[in-house]
């Protein structure tokens, strides 16, 4: 999917999926693959939220 074609993402989405899925450090006794599925979900929030910054920019020029 070429950039421009990316959907549009509301910051309803975005903070209710932070609130979901908090970026925070693992737990001591998470097992390694915890750690890594916390990891995604924490990357996938922060590249919507990415999104959602460049898509209010975009809209001001």
């Amino acid at each position: 999917m070429p950039e421009d074609d990316f959907p549009t993402v509301s910051e309803a989405l975005v903070t209710a999926l932070e609130g979901r899925f908090p970026d925070r450090a693992p737990t001591m006794t998470a097992s390694e693959r915890e750690v890594w599925a916390s990891v995604g979900r924490a990357e996938v929030v922060r590249f919507l939220r990415a999104k959602l910054e460049q898509q209010k920019e975009d809209a001001l020029q």
